[in-house]
């Protein structure tokens, strides 16, 4: 962050301008805020007064976001109202604070100048690619079970800091969380795709938001609803796509068997299945065993693992294994480190590669996940497919 464009009237009060990272810009008005907007480079931060009008604000906000989709804009009103909070997030503010709350201003810029100096540009764009990638699904039954967790980790595990191309891709279309653990701009979501009438290749760099290099990342919608508007078919063509131009998909799911996560499955090269060391987490995982057998997925692509595994829940590693009725694959260590991680919007398998828990998934990529020795089975139509085909029947 080189700069910070701060639009007001009114002289602001000391403590404001000192809460401001960088050199501090003054406008009087939007008009001025705008040219020196043009005058900056993309790491500007702009900080929008309470005394100027939100109807104005709003049209503002509009205007450059649709210019500059990179631009960091913070919005301040003497009261914060939840109504306007949802419509200057919508127009394209990161954050709608009090004008009393000096410490939350200064505590959001120092973030948003943080994740402007880690920002990158997607990279899906792979024209040298002559394989398929492989497409791995991470899923759980029960919730809680730390699943985006370990999604996160893994991918950016498999991306080997830009060794290999990663794109994580959040299915949970209701509540999903890679955004908010990752610590991501969701300018871009997969509600995008609302708009299309079909498939389109060429649209989906355009939905992509960067992590890090060579690991984009397919977010979530933000609004209540959007999710169930989607046609599960797109998801489908969507991962396979992916698969065509990176090496490694990784999928995030929510807790349940829908449509989309049965697409998922049909597409997917391995199934990582996650569950926690209690009876309720461990009985789901049993539930989710059937269900793939009944639905004939493959048992060689599944890897069992058990998250905070050595949490003193009174269950030793065989009782584990007599409750799931299978041998487990990987057990990942808990860690007061793991929060931390996810507040700093940092992967632990980023920040402390020599972590126990970073270390359990490398052992996990190496002997289950990045390993030719298992090919998806090709003797079934795939379920969705067959879903689909029954309803077109009925």
């Amino acid at each position: 962050m080189t700069a910070t464009v701060l639009c007001a009237p009114l002289t602001p009060p000391a403590e404001i301008t000192t809460a401001l990272p960088g050199t501090v810009v003054t406008a009087a008005d939007l008009a001025a805020a705008g040219r020196a907007i043009e005058a900056q480079p993309e790491g500007v931060l702009v900080v929008l007064a309470p005394s100027l009008e939100f109807d104005d604000v709003l049209a503002f906000l509009e205007a450059q976001i649709a210019l500059r989709p990179w631009l960091d804009v913070v919005v301040m009103r003497e009261r914060v109202e939840l109504a306007d909070v949802r419509r200057a997030v919508r127009a394209g503010a990161r954050d709608v604070l009090e004008a009393s709350d000096v410490t939350g201003l200064a505590d959001t810029c120092a973030l948003l100048a943080d994740r402007a100096a880690r920002r990158v540009v997607p990279t899906i764009v792979a024209p040298e690619r002559t394989s398929r990638g492989k497409v791995i699904t991470v899923f759980s039954a029960k919730g809680g079970a730390g699943k985006t967790t370990v999604a996160t980790n893994l991918a950016a595990t498999l991306n080997d800091r830009g060794a290999a191309r990663v794109c994580l891709v959040d299915l949970d279309l209701e509540f999903g969380d890679v955004a908010i653990t990752l610590r991501l701009d969701p300018r871009k979501t997969r509600a995008d795709m609302l708009t299309w009438d079909e498939f389109t290749p060429d649209a989906v760099p355009s939905l992509l938001t960067a992590a890090g290099p060579r690991f984009d990342c397919l977010l979530a919608p933000l609004g209540p609803g959007q999710g169930e508007k989607l046609p599960p078919a797109l998801t489908g063509r969507l991962l396979e796509h992916l698969a065509e131009n990176y090496d490694y998909v990784v999928v995030d799911t929510p807790a349940g068997f829908t449509e989309h996560v049965l697409a998922a499955l049909d597409a997917s090269d391995r199934l990582v299945l996650i569950t926690a060391p209690e009876l309720p987490s461990l009985k789901n995982l049993r539930l989710t065993l059937d269900m793939l057998d009944l639905l004939g997925y493959s048992k060689d692509i599944r890897s069992l693992v058990v998250n905070r595994a050595d949490v003193k829940a009174g269950l030793t590693p065989a009782d584990l294994e007599d409750v799931t009725m299978t041998p487990l694959t990987a057990h990942i260590p808990s860690s007061p480190d793991v929060p931390a991680s996810i507040n700093r919007g940092v992967p632990l398998a980023v920040d402390q590669p020599e972590h126990p828990l970073s270390r359990a998934l490398r052992r996990l990529v190496a002997e289950r996940l990045d390993t030719d020795r298992v090919v998806r089975g090709k003797h079934r139509a795939p379920l969705f497919a067959r879903l689909m085909r029954r309803k077109a029947a009925a």
